[in-house]
């Protein structure tokens, strides 16, 4: 669309235009131009001859559209498009115009903005974000890969257990055969051998029965008379061929057995992935004691903690804050105790065959009598937030870390009043689930967590699921040693596992490793019991303090789990 000349935009009649006010964006007749520059409101604004205009730098090889005889020489920013001086009219009234040359300066500068943000920010974070999904896949490959291994190892040891099963089956049907083979071979014999004695005495009668030798008659006779001294049945069974045998009777139908492969295969549960977060500890506070060891700790809900030493023989309830000894009995040797929610103690001493019972008022009562027939010793006791009773044990003078037929290695779920609620000691194909439980806790899902001693210097953890089936195996950090020696779950449903060897691990119900923590880094050498008290403070004794033989408390406050 051709251009249409416009007249003065102040006087709005004179179309022979000499002026462009670049403040305004007006353009101006002569007579208009020079009053506008006169008058002293507009004193600052500068106006341009359009000649000088005309005489800036043209882009001669670019001709206007508009006017082609005009070469270019000003740029419309609100257009984006090169014009001629003839262009200023009606469709560029109140646009922002500007040389070419200093238009391109002005792009050439938002250029060079643009690319240092491109270099400094934008490739910067995206490189970043790059690095972050790289690293997280390499995570989810090996998240991958272990969860890929657990369910090739499961597989084996249920293929195992089953061609273990089917072996003894075989065994147990080879000499079922073996046996009735025998008896009726012994059957056979013993019935050819009457044939045998019935065939040569007919034959002897059939020879001898006419003689007239009294002596030939009376002794064929006597042969016949013993022959047939037994009843004609006696070799004869009245009952069928072999007289019993065994038959194969599958352990489910194979619906059944479908729904127990589910359960013995396991399956892939939808967990909440972690996210990383600064894990901190905090040191409070440490505590000396005239112990030489701590066997257990637990805090109470007045804030005092409750201590045992088996070594020492001794039991006594501290106020920490105010470094006091409340109560204390010197002559007490527990296995483990523990506090239930109505605060009353629980705990099994040595040598005694049953749980007793700390009452508030002081009485002493049995909570739990394990039979006479199958003394038990208890391993460790624990209070689940739902109030629930958990007890291990081991058979009495069974061998620590050996199992045999007549073990009893187990955890049992109590009630509050001491009722047995049920038993976790084999898995659904009967396996023994541990070797020695030793320590307990457990989280507001039902899920309880044991440590499961292997050797007196090494050990796993055994965690089942809310369903009472097996859900996770823990054997350490690959290529690590791992020995647990006391374990907590922290109010977010987090563990954390002391090692002998001087470090906490924290990780989660799965299994997932959050942080491995350096106790030396804390200030303490061996690492033993665990407490989280009412105030949510970590609480770590230490058997040896920088090869001080007596024990210490330290109190720490933690976060990111």
């Amino acid at each position: 669309m051709a251009q249409v000349p416009k007249a003065c935009q102040i006087c709005a009649e004179n179309i022979q235009i000499r002026w462009k006010c670049l403040n305004c964006k007006t353009l101006l007749c002569n007579e208009c131009g020079q009053r506008h520059v006169r008058d002293e409101l507009y004193h600052e604004h500068q106006v341009v001859d359009l000649d000088n205009i005309e005489r800036m730098q043209t882009y001669d090889f670019t001709k206007c559209s508009f006017h082609p005889k005009n070469s270019v020489s000003l740029y419309c920013w609100e257009c984006k498009q090169t014009i001629c001086v003839d262009c200023l009219g009606k469709s560029h009234h109140g646009h922002t115009l500007e040389t070419i040359e200093d238009a391109r300066v002005s792009m050439k500068k938002t250029l060079w903005n643009h690319q240092a943000k491109i270099n400094s920010q934008h490739l910067n974070l995206c490189y970043s974000e790059k690095e972050k999904i790289q690293k997280e896949m390499r995570l989810h490959k090996g998240k991958f890969e272990d969860e890929k291994q657990k369910i090739l190892e499961y597989d084996l040891y249920l293929k195992e257990e089953i061609s273990h099963r089917t072996e003894l089956l075989l065994e147990e049907l080879i000499d079922e055969i073996r046996t009735s083979a025998h008896d009726i071979n012994t059957r056979a014999t013993k019935l050819d051998y009457r044939i045998k004695m019935l065939h040569k005495t007919n034959s002897a009668i059939e020879n001898k029965k006419e003689s007239f030798d009294i002596h030939t008659l009376r002794s064929v006779t006597e042969l016949s008379t013993n022959v047939l001294k037994l009843p004609v049945d006696t070799f004869l069974s009245t009952k069928t061929l072999p007289c019993s045998s065994k038959q194969f009777c599958p352990g489910q139908s194979r619906q059944e057995l479908e729904d127990v492969i589910k359960h013995l295969a396991g399956s892939l549960k939808t967990v909440q992935p972690y996210v990383p977060s600064s894990i901190e500890f905090k040191s409070i506070n440490s505590f000396s004691t005239d112990l030489t060891s701590i066997s257990s700790i637990k805090s109470k809900q007045d804030g005092t903690i409750l201590i045992s030493s088996n070594q020492d023989t001794n039991f006594r309830q501290v106020d920490l804050e105010q470094e006091k000894i409340l109560e204390e009995d010197k002559n007490m040797k527990f296995h483990h105790f523990a506090i239930t929610k109505s605060n009353t103690v629980l705990f099994a001493i040595v040598d005694n065959n049953c749980i007793k019972e700390a009452k508030n008022n002081g009485q002493t009562s049995d909570f739990y009598i394990f039979s006479s027939d199958n003394p038990t010793t208890t391993t460790a006791l624990h209070v689940t937030n739902a109030g629930l009773i958990l007890v291990s044990t081991i058979e009495e003078g069974g061998l620590p870390y050996t199992i045999t037929d007549t073990s009893q290695r187990q955890v049992m779920v109590l009630s509050e009043c001491g009722d047995i609620l049920r038993i976790h000691e084999s898995d659904p194909i009967g396996h023994r689930l541990f070797l020695h439980p030793d320590k307990l806790t457990s989280n507001d899902g039902g899920e309880i967590c044991v440590i499961d001693k292997t050797s007196q210097t090494s050990g796993i953890i055994v965690i089942i699921d809310s369903d009472h089936l097996l859900k996770w195996i823990f054997h350490g950090i690959k290529e690590e040693k791992f020995d647990p020696i006391d374990i907590v779950t922290t109010p977010t449903g987090n563990l954390v596992i002391s090692e002998s060897h001087g470090t906490l691990l924290i990780m989660n119900y799965d299994c997932v490793i959050l942080k491995k923590q350096s106790t030396i880094e804390l200030g303490i050498e061996f690492p033993h019991c665990l407490d989280i008290n009412n105030k949510g403070l970590l609480t770590v004794t230490s058997n040896r303090q920088y090869f001080k033989h007596k024990a210490k408390l330290f109190l720490f406050k933690f976060s990111g789990f």
